[in-house]
């Protein structure tokens, strides 16, 4: 049988493979593979954790971040989803993709946001509200703390330092 995740896996890199030429320098294609990489890491944990933990719930708790990121995402909503308690859900989410759920959504809020950063000509402020950051500081903080850079020196030079 064919694994899904094999399908997902070819569509992301086609996806990713597009912004290539558009780049202009190895940082910024560094960036796309370095987010490439972030995306598809649940999906590589899900093939191997798949015989060792129950993982729909985190299937369908990152599906849920990826459909509602630009929206307030609250924990509860998505215990709701997975019929998880939250200690259980907390500990299978952190084995099974290295990190907190809150970390895992502000992680995929901020690698959207670069993108437009770069491809759109849209405000920092508005793409900081775009992608579910109602406080402007708040985002440049996160911002720097996972692109080492903040998001006006990303957006002047196409890519982290």
């Amino acid at each position: 049988t064919t694994d899904p995740n094999n399908n997902f896996l070819i569509h992301s890199f086609h996806s990713f493979e597009k912004h290539i030429p558009i780049c202009g320098s190895l940082l910024c294609v560094r960036q796309i593979f370095s987010m490439c990489i972030y995306y598809c890491t649940p999906y590589f944990l899900s093939s191997i954790f798949y015989k060792k933990y129950n993982i729909s719930a985190i299937d369908k708790a990152v599906e849920y971040v990826r459909e509602h990121y630009k929206e307030s995402i609250v924990l509860q909503d998505v215990l709701n989803l997975t019929n998880y308690s939250k200690s259980h859900f907390i500990k299978l989410f952190r084995d099974v993709t290295g990190c907190h759920f809150t970390e895992y959504v502000n992680k995929y809020r901020i690698e959207r946001a670069a993108l437009d950063l770069l491809y759109t000509k849209k405000n920092i402020t508005e793409i900081a509200t775009d992608f579910g950051f109602n406080n402007i500081q708040y985002f440049s903080r996160v911002f720097k703390e996972y692109m080492n850079c903040t998001p006006k020196q990303f957006q002047k030079n196409g890519s982290t330092k």
